[in-house]
């Protein structure tokens, strides 16, 4: 016997969690990252945006390099060990330089700064979708004009993927660069 349900968006009531009702939430995990723009509690459909780059592909894109890096193919087979390494030691610079593809970005010291790029550069893994960083402008940009500016200062960053140390500092690097001067 249930007296009553109430049914509402995850990333909703993500933004609710932080007490506010107006924002942009980037849900991050397994599979993909998504955009969802929410004005008073909902959900601007028309103005989502997904991009298939998740914590499976960061995985698969560490052990590559991890791979490349010290000439072995053992870390394709232990997914435990890649993903708890990837938990523990990614994070993400503030700013890197364009990498062209998988052989460039090994030449960078650090593999556990560059496993996080591809949220950056799908290039990196071979997919034509945009970055997050354009993915959330775009989501910005598709919603009604009033209310761009409450949506470029209330971004809030959900899922796995977005507790590594500096994706906050980076995505406020790139958006400065994509946001217009208004806002």
């Amino acid at each position: 016997n249930t007296p009553a349900v109430y049914i509402s968006n995850k990333q909703a009531l993500s933004l609710y969690s932080a007490g506010i009702t107006t924002g942009l939430v980037v849900d991050s995990g397994s599979n993909s990252t998504h955009t969802v723009p929410i004005h008073k509690g909902h959900v601007r459909d028309n103005s989502v945006s997904r991009v298939c780059v998740g914590g499976k592909q960061l995985t698969n894109y560490l052990a590559n390099l991890l791979s490349m890096k010290y000439s072995t193919r053992s870390y394709h087979n232990d997914r435990s060990r890649i993903e708890d390494e990837k938990s523990k030691f990614a994070f993400v610079r503030k700013e890197l330089q364009k990498a062209t593809s998988l052989s460039t970005a090994i030449h960078f010291t650090d593999v556990y700064s560059v496993c996080v790029e591809p949220m950056f550069q799908p290039s990196l893994i071979e997919s034509e979708e945009k970055g997050v960083h354009e993915i959330i402008n775009d989501s910005i940009l598709k919603s009604d004009p009033h209310i761009h500016k409450h949506l470029y200062s209330n971004i809030l960053l959900t899922g796995g993927n977005t507790m590594f140390p500096g994706l906050p500092e980076r995505l406020h690097t790139e958006l400065s660069h994509l946001a217009p001067q208004t806002t």
